[in-house]
């Protein structure tokens, strides 16, 4: 330490010059021509300067210090440095940000760095802008180069939507669906937005059935569920037509529990035999599409259909008659025609009946009670009786399954 005597001296008005006096000018001289050895001041007992062997650093560094609480300021140091931040944030980067606060225009983020982020609330989408509060912790993405004395600029909508991509990606193969709004038509299919994300949607994968009009499509909300991901492209491929895949066994079962219900559905095709219609159940988009054979068009429907009158797109109701192998489904506009629709005030459990055996095969014989309604009368239940086809026969019934339309017979004694 230099001792002596500071002189002030007065030059222009409102300024002045520190001056040292001579003899702490003679010594300053001396220090500057005289060798200085740290080492040796290291080892010599100078008052107030001690080597602390206490301290102990991360590094294995020996710290020398005065300060009786030289450790504990130490780990205090550290402590508060260890999670901080050196690197200037990079543009693109999503980071965990503090609002520290909030005011007309700008938001200020710590973001764990030497200086605050600025978000500008202008740039945001309004429906984000309640998340950003004064204590809220947040992601934001990174929006600009830090240049010389630039702030750094964030982007909380920014972020949501990177995490909202990653999210789709994820969710590829995992049997996840999202809302999804038809953005634009393009060459193989659409553009469909997800929370801002936007995805590639083939033509073939927007309903179960052929599409007419592409264009009718734009501008709809569909539910659509990730297929693919091109890394090339940085292209997300959607389908809503998985989607309706998965809602086929749910539905095709509230059809059988239902057999009187009457559906509203739409045209996808036409064909000499008949009029194929799409259609849902409940609430439920539509996932199921089923045949109205040309004896089971109503008659103003008939003379449509023999009049070619009848296009793809018309709306048109209906009953479901049967639900066939492979989940086929046959529909009617004439409910009268189908018998099982009131099978269960007509036919009791343990009632005997007569019925006729329509064909016998290895495991037993198929009895017909009457048009439209025939049951299994299992090899085991008329062991020693024989049959043939074109029979009559008396039989007891034991099991009637409305929903799946079957009915089981036992040999009536």
């Amino acid at each position: 330490m230099i001792k002596g005597k500071i002189s002030t001296v007065f030059t222009k008005p409102g300024t002045t010059t520190l001056e040292l006096d001579e003899k702490v000018e003679q010594d300053s001289k001396t220090l500057q021509h005289k060798e200085f050895d740290w080492t040796e001041f290291e080892k010599t007992s100078k008052p107030g300067l001690n080597s602390n062997n206490s301290i102990k650093t991360k590094t294995g560094e020996v710290v020398y210090s005065h300060a009786e609480y030289a450790q504990d300021a130490y780990h205090l140091y550290t402590e508060n440095t260890e999670n901080m931040r050196f690197a200037v944030p990079l543009k693109g980067e999503t980071v965990d940000a503090l609002v520290v606060s909030v005011d007309a225009t700008t938001a200020f983020l710590d973001i764990n760095y030497r200086e605050y982020a600025y978000l500008e609330l202008k740039k945001e989408e309004k429906r984000y802008l309640e998340n950003i509060v004064q204590g809220e912790a947040i992601r934001v993405k990174i929006t600009n180069d830090k240049e010389n004395n630039n702030a750094i600029m964030a982007s909380y909508s920014e972020a949501i939507k990177v995490m909202k991509e990653e999210e789709i990606k994820d969710s590829i193969n995992m049997s996840c669906a999202f809302t999804a709004v038809v953005r634009e038509l393009i060459s193989g299919g659409f553009i469909v937005e997800i929370d801002g994300i936007g995805c590639f949607m083939p033509g073939s994968q927007v309903t179960m059935n052929k599409i007419d009009n592409f264009e009718d499509y734009v501008g709809k909300e569909l539910i659509v569920m990730p297929v693919n991901f091109s890394p090339e492209k940085g292209t997300i491929v959607v389908s809503a037509r998985a989607y309706l895949q998965t809602l086929i066994p749910s539905s095709i079962e509230h059809v059988k529990q239902n057999p009187k219900q009457k559906y509203k559905g739409t045209v996808t095709g036409t064909t000499k035999f008949g009029v194929f219609c799409e259609f849902g159940v409940a609430d439920a988009p539509k996932c199921l599409t089923g045949l109205i054979h040309i004896s089971d068009l109503d008659k103003s429907h008939h003379n449509l259909h023999q009049d070619r009158n009848i296009n793809s797109g018309d709306v048109i109701e209906f009953y479901v008659k049967e639900v066939a192998q492979n989940n086929k489904i046959i529909l009617t506009q004439t409910p009268e025609n189908n018998p099982w629709n009131d099978i269960d005030e007509k036919y009791k459990v343990q009632s005997t009946v007569e019925g006729k055996v329509l064909t016998i095969k290895e495991y037993g014989a198929f009895v017909e009670l009457e048009k439209g309604i025939s049951g299994l009368l299992h090899f085991s239940e008329y062991d020693g009786v024989e049959l043939t086809e074109g029979d009559k026969i008396n039989v007891k019934i034991t099991r009637i399954e409305k929903s799946s339309k079957k009915i089981t017979f036992t040999i009536s004694k």
